[in-house]
């Protein structure tokens, strides 16, 4: 074999192995991490520009969790869009319950569970027009959204497209307390941890708490109902004295 055939097959070969190692590399951990991205294909993904995303976790103390996400989109396409396609893979497709509404109010989704992944597809109350933007937010609730290790819990997320102005917050649940969180949060209270980034493209974290027993008043206040209000509503709630 000449010179050239042999560098031609290293060449080759060295290819082919690389090519392999991306298609198998996997995005994120599905066993203990959730992630949401655009789905491929779909044409009002192709269309839009996320401006603004507001993603948010809100996590309970049995590793439950509210997943709430807040966006501001631009129609750069040529022809109005009145959907939006997302998935999450999460360690198991149970889920609570889903809502998700713009300033005037709910809004229509549907869902397909996948094997691992729940597909969620966002119906627009109006059709987005070219150059137009939209404000909408929906929230999921996962039973396992956290997981507890060796007397601690693990939160993994990852978030994959671009956005061009990106804020994430996770919320602790009551008597938690962060031993670790990467990448270093931006902003850290008691409560929350935040991150910022601006021409995002891609975002992990992973967060790792431990917990403490509660007070009576400390468990009130963490499983407390919470209510939304519709702005036309007439009727809201009052003290049980006046009722």
């Amino acid at each position: 074999m000449t010179q050239r055939a042999r560098l031609a097959v290293l060449f080759l070969t060295g290819f082919l192995a690389l090519c392999s190692l991306l298609v198998a590399a996997p995005q994120i951990d599905a066993r203990s991490a959730g992630g949401v991205f655009a789905m491929a294909g779909s044409r009002a993904t192709d269309n839009i520009t996320y401006l603004e995303m507001r993603e948010t976790t809100s996590l309970r103390a049995d590793g439950g969790g509210e997943e709430r996400i807040e966006f501001l989109i631009r129609n750069d396409g040529n022809s109005a869009v009145s959907s939006e396609s997302f998935l999450f893979r999460v360690g198991s497709t149970q889920y609570w319950g889903i809502d998700a509404f713009d300033e005037q109010g709910s809004i229509g989704h549907t869902i397909v569970v996948d094997g691992n992944e729940v597909h969620v597809s966002l119906h627009f109350r109006q059709p987005v027009a070219p150059g137009a933007q939209y404000r909408y937010t929906f929230v999921i609730n996962f039973p396992d959204l956290a997981e507890q290790n060796s007397g601690s819990w693990e939160l993994a997320w990852g978030t994959y497209f671009t956005v061009g102005d990106f804020t994430r917050t996770v919320y602790l649940p009551g008597g938690g307390e962060l031993t670790y969180a990467s990448p270093p949060p931006d902003e850290q209270t008691d409560d929350f941890i935040r991150w910022r980034r601006y021409d995002m493209t891609a975002f992990e974290l992973r967060v790792r708490y431990t917990l403490r027993d509660l007070s009576a008043q400390e468990q009130a206040e963490e499983f407390a109902p919470s209510f939304r209000i519709h702005p036309e509503d007439i009727y809201v709630p009052m003290p049980v004295d006046l009722a």
